[in-house]
């Protein structure tokens, strides 16, 4: 299988990818556990680098009071492939513009800077088509001001469990160990 994914990713193809998300909601936010999904468009730099465009969004209803929160936002992701052992794993870094509205509490809509970190990994269907499975910490730097239902002053941390596909498109697909493979390794270095 490890042959797959270097084919489905090799020659620098551009690929998009759509997920469906599972957020752990922080305790101080103030609502239950949401659900969204995250969408991303990105290219291979290097073998072991991908750069990604992203956006997201969820939805999480109040805990008390009805109601439900949106968070949403865009920026930029960092996909570090570190073994050619295990091609497949990856792990992700993510700086986003995020804007939460309707939360529960003082301050209810804000713009924030979220950051993200995790783990992830690529499963290969087809040399067009693969699963794509991430665990994400998430962290949402609103400021110092009052916000949630308890108010706090901290930032909002909580858990980002997405699954989906990744479609890439463009470029060449190289069969690993050809004349062409070695070529894109020595660029690569």
């Amino acid at each position: 299988q490890a042959s797959d994914i270097a084919h489905a990713l090799s020659g620098r193809p551009w690929y998009v990818s759509v997920m469906f998300s599972s957020v752990a909601s922080a305790r101080a936010r103030g609502s239950q556990a949401g659900l969204g999904g995250i969408v991303s468009v990105g290219t291979k730099v290097t073998w072991g680098l991908t750069l990604e465009l992203t956006g997201y969004y969820s939805v999480a209803d109040a805990k008390h009071g009805g109601g439900s929160t949106d968070l949403y936002g865009y920026g930029a992701s960092a996909l570090f492939f570190p073994s050619q052992t295990f091609p497949n794993a990856y792990g992700i870094v993510s700086v986003m513009q995020g804007r939460t509205e309707n939360l529960p509490g003082p301050r209810d809509d804000f713009d924030s800077t979220v950051f993200d970190a995790g783990i992830g990994y690529l499963q290969p269907i087809t040399t067009h088509m693969l699963l794509r499975a991430e665990a994400r910490y998430r962290t949402d730097d609103k400021g110092s001001l009052p916000t949630g239902s308890k108010g706090t002053t901290s930032n909002f941390a909580e858990g980002v469990y997405s699954v989906g596909l990744l479609f890439p498109f463009g470029g060449i697909a190289v069969r690993p160990g050809t004349p062409e493979d070695a070529a894109t390794a020595v660029v690569d270095t």
